[in-house]
């Protein structure tokens, strides 16, 4: 290039030169041409040149901008790490505080629940001291024991001896409350052999024996115990002076009083093991059906609470009480055994039928919706292998190693189970809708304090997650308090090695010493009407 415009540059001298002399004017057109190719060489050469750095400005720009992006991507993406990691270490801090909060709390609370435990059982016990003899806490009250014909007493239980509460265990045993009442009262110091003095009349009619001996057949017991309460009414004065109303009947069956006429103790006081206030027709009826009905209006009531008395049934097995004591067992010495650890959530052990009035469908869908549950044992047992040998040992076993023993209703809304639970430690929990739970009324005690109650309904759709929602101190406050009342719900039999005059340590009462403590409050509220009633009849 630079050859061609030292060329140029020479051309166009020799051009100026030759002009002045006149010589090669035609030329000029020829020299302008090649000086407009010189220039156009030019501005193609700088063109290039300015292209090639625009190129590799480019270039660099683009990998400077690539640099740039990428360390604000690091950045952005490091800040952001660093932002994270600030967020977890403050929720770190803030989850450490809540649960060092929420321990404390729990703390605070399960100390102020025992505290609260302490204090209920310290106010049971003194509530239970202040009952020191049966003539002292009863002084008010005086029972008159009709001696009934053999055919309601002696007679039943020599045909079925097995239904007595001090024969061998059995499955009348629960029933068996009827002959205990009887022999207890005889030997107490409330009884009276002189009827003008009496304010009460107990009526011995042994009604569970004497159904169990005849095969459950309700029409031809119905039939008998119109003959008892009619020989009471033909033999002595008593009952028509208040139209029964001072008088006494026990009735242990699974129906109650609904095994009976209503008419003839519409107005007498009834110890029932039954005390369903809500509908069961439908249940009795179908219960009934399977022995051939029965003559009575199943649409009465059975229990009244203004004048009827809920009762235990009869816990006769005598392992059980060798092996129980609320949750503190005890061997033949008198040492304690150590409870087993309780790994089950929940346990129901009994029959499972297959018709829908029975246990109002309950145990039928738990033994589907609980078949393999880890936590909550279902067992259908069939009644005849309650006498399997094993078998009560195993049902105790059950019991221990649950924390919560679930009492659902059968064919009748009470069961022994709830009773045995107790003895052994394991929160009951009732599932039985309007029902009224023994010695409820007297308030020495609530069963909130011992127990848990569930709907029947709930039982059936959530008992698993109702149940896990129990805080753990109130397991424990009940476990707590099963030791001071579980004796209240037994029927002890040493009280017939008791002399009368002898007094009683308030932490052996039992269900019989509850029984007369219900009596003496019926009498002060009905002594009035009595009192009127004799008046009128000239007594």
């Amino acid at each position: 290039m630079d050859w061609f415009k030292q060329r140029c540059r020479r051309l166009l001298f020799a051009f100026q030169v030759r002009s002045q002399n006149g010589v090669l004017r035609l030329a000029l057109p020829a020299l302008l041409v090649v000086c407009f190719c010189y220039v156009l060489l030019s501005y193609h050469h700088q063109t290039g040149r300015l292209q090639a750095a625009l190129a590799d400005a480019k270039g660099h720009l683009q990998q400077a901008t690539s640099t740039a992006l990428s360390t604000k991507a690091t950045h952005t993406e490091t800040l952001s790490r660093l932002q994270e990691l600030e967020r977890e270490l403050k929720a770190s801090k803030e989850s450490r505080t809540l649960e060092q909060l929420s321990f404390a709390r729990e703390q605070l609370t399960h100390k102020s629940e025992l505290e609260n435990a302490v204090k209920l059982k310290k106010n049971a016990e003194e509530r239970l001291k202040s009952l020191t003899t049966l003539g002292e806490t009863f002084p008010d009250i005086k029972i008159y024991v009709y001696d009934m014909p053999p055919k309601f007493t002696s007679d039943v239980t020599d045909k079925n001896p097995s239904c007595l509460y001090d024969s061998n265990i059995n499955w009348q045993s629960m029933y068996s409350a009827e002959s205990f009442i009887h022999d207890a009262l005889i030997t107490s110091s409330v009884r009276t052999t002189n009827a003008s003095e009496a304010n009460l009349f107990f009526v011995p009619l042994y009604s569970s024996c004497y159904l169990h001996g005849q095969n459950t057949d309700f029409r031809k017991l119905q039939l008998w115990i119109r003959e008892g309460h009619e020989y009471i009414t033909v033999h002595h004065p008593f009952w028509n002076r208040t139209n029964g109303l001072d008088h006494i009947f026990v009735f242990s069956h699974d129906l109650g009083a609904c095994v009976a006429d209503l008419t003839p103790f519409r107005n007498s006081i009834v110890l029932s093991t039954f005390a369903d206030l809500g509908p069961h027709q439908s249940y009795m009826e179908a219960y009934t059906k399977l022995y051939g009905g029965t003559n009575r209006d199943l649409s009465l009531p059975c229990f009244n609470p203004w004048k009827d008395i809920v009762i235990p049934p009869m816990i006769s097995n005598p392992k059980l009480y060798a092996q129980a004591r609320g949750g503190n067992p005890v061997n033949a010495k008198g040492e304690l055994i150590p409870v087993l650890n309780r790994t089950v959530l929940a346990s129901f052990r009994g029959a499972v039928l297959s018709q829908p009035q029975y246990s109002r469908s309950i145990r039928q869908t738990w033994a589907k919706q609980f078949l393999d549950d880890p936590v909550i044992k279902i067992t259908n047992i069939h009644p005849k292998q309650g006498v399997v040998p094993g078998y009560v040992h195993e049902y105790i076993r059950e019991m221990q190693e649950s924390v919560f023993c679930l009492s659902p209703p059968g064919w009748a809304p009470w069961s022994l189970r709830p009773w045995e639970s107790i003895m052994l430690g394991c929160i009951p929990v009732f599932i039985t809708d309007n029902v009224v739970l023994p010695f409820e009324t007297l308030r020495l005690f609530s069963y909130n304090d011992i127990s848990f109650r569930i709907s029947e309904e709930a039982a059936k759709k959530n008992l698993k997650e109702t149940l896990l929602r129990i805080p753990k101190f109130e397991i424990e406050r009940r476990q707590a308090n099963l030791k001071v009342f579980w004796r209240l719900f037994t029927y002890q039999r040493k009280r017939f090695a008791r002399r009368i005059t002898d007094p009683i340590n308030f932490k052996e009462m039992d269900s019989f010493d509850l029984i007369l403590l219900e009596l003496s409050r019926k009498v002060r509220l009905l002594q009035p009407t009595i009192d009127s009633l004799k008046r009128s009849q000239g007594a």
